[in-house]
């Protein structure tokens, strides 16, 4: 019989503590993207359940919905006291199909069909489920070597084994706050420089930008971690798929991209409109775009033949650029200006090969790992490519990538 009550409490405004990164939008206030909207604890038995429950299968599911997600909400459940594990979620939806599994694994009366924790930490979201809505899924790591005792628990607010933070419990945690990262990252284009750079018999005039759109973005991602060295690395869906392009591009071609979309993400920005702007050469332009929500990415996968074009084919995110190019020829008595209409410039995010990194603000990587920035600078350098996908679109841009890591969302739990 359960002899014990598990309190989580969630608050996202003067709990929240911030991990190296900086606050969405400059002024820190919490934005939308640091919310806790639902909260899932995943309880794993580690002897607190007895021997018929498989140690590390699951044992209880607990949700809680809150309408203000600024407030202090909590939860408040029975549990058994012993050794268990417990992986938080935020944002899935309580009533959503992954939900539904977990508490039917759960509830189950054949200890064979409780899923383990790595069976948990398999299962996937969806990139179009991730939206200002519903809010943004975070995980935290998978906590072990929790052993709840009768009475009053805490997790995160002091040494192990201490009386606090009421003198009415104890600490069965004490290693801090428990971080929730966020499955996503953002992709952000902050500005278009044209600098005075001659070619061997042209020279820029001016650039206008059009579009700005990404393309091989990961449909799924794994729910979770165990530990924190492996939290904000790839986790991807075996069965996931590729967002090769938004819908204006997804049958376009190339060596940098391969197949149809069958579909695009409906919780993320693809693709984005830009207005008429006019670049002359040697000023710059800041878009002020959204971020492009995108799933890890950092090996590309891909299960298709390898071509002609090149040896291994990989799906690698990338940043486009569309715009019309103006040039003169530096041998043309007249001088008249040539304009070359929808160019496309391509980059993939954070490879060196491409562009200058800069990751003062994270641990060095490639590619697109989860809970990550992105902040994109663009050199616009020559003609670039009539196709998006071809390498003659790396041609003529340089990039230079700043990378941070976003604010960790921690959350102070009380378990008692």
């Amino acid at each position: 019989m359960p002899d014990a009550t598990l309190s989580l409490a969630v608050q996202t405004d003067n709990r929240v503590k911030t991990k190296g990164g900086f606050i969405a939008d400059g002024t820190g206030d919490i934005t939308w993207d640091y919310k806790v909207n639902t909260l899932t604890a995943v309880v794993f038995n580690n002897g607190a359940y007895g021997d018929i429950l498989g140690k590390g299968h699951i044992a209880d599911v607990f949700t809680s919905k809150y309408n203000i997600a600024t407030k202090t909400p909590t939860l408040e459940v029975e549990v058994h006291s012993g050794g268990i594990m417990l992986l938080l979620i935020a944002n899935l939806d309580v009533d959503g199909q992954i939900v539904k599994d977990l508490r039917a694994s759960a509830a189950s009366s054949d200890a064979s069909k409780h899923l383990s924790y790595q069976d948990v930490l398999a299962l996937t979201t969806s990139l179009s489920d991730e939206g200002d809505v519903k809010g943004l899924t975070m995980s935290s790591e998978l906590l072990t070597g929790l052993n709840i005792v009768p009475g009053v628990n805490y997790i995160g607010f002091d040494n192990k084994g201490a009386n606090k933070p009421y003198n009415d419990g104890t600490e069965i945690w004490g290693q801090g706050p428990v971080d929730l990262v966020r499955t996503v990252s953002a992709i952000t284009l902050e500005k278009i420089d044209l600098p005075t750079v001659s070619g061997e018999i042209y020279q820029s005039v001016k650039f206008e930008p059009k579009e700005v759109f990404v393309a091989n973005v990961k449909s799924t991602a794994g729910i979770g971690a165990s530990s924190t060295d492996n939290i904000t690395i790839e986790q991807t869906a075996k069965d996931g798929v590729y967002y090769l392009a938004p819908a204006e591009y997804f049958k376009e071609t190339g060596s940098l991209k391969y197949g149809i979309s069958s579909e695009a993400p409906a919780g993320t920005v693809l693709l984005e409109k830009l207005s008429e702007v006019t670049l002359e050469v040697g000023n710059a332009f800041e878009p002020k775009l959204s971020p492009c929500y995108v799933y890890p990415n950092q090996r590309g996968e891909a299960d298709f033949a390898k071509t002609e074009d090149i040896t291994d084919p990989r799906n690698y995110t990338l940043l486009v650029v569309k715009g019309d190019y103006t040039y003169r020829l530096i041998d043309d008595p007249t001088n008249t200006p040539v304009t070359e209409e929808n160019r496309y410039y391509t980059v993939i995010v954070n490879d060196k090969r491409f562009g200058e990194m800069d990751y003062s603000g994270s641990t060095e990587h490639e590619h697109i790992k989860r809970n990550t920035k992105y902040n994109i600078k663009l050199s616009i350098q020559g003609s670039g490519s009539d196709k998006p996908f071809t390498p003659a679109a790396f041609a003529h841009v340089a990039a230079k990538i700043e990378v941070a890591d976003w604010n960790v969302i921690n959350i102070e739990q009380p378990v008692d």
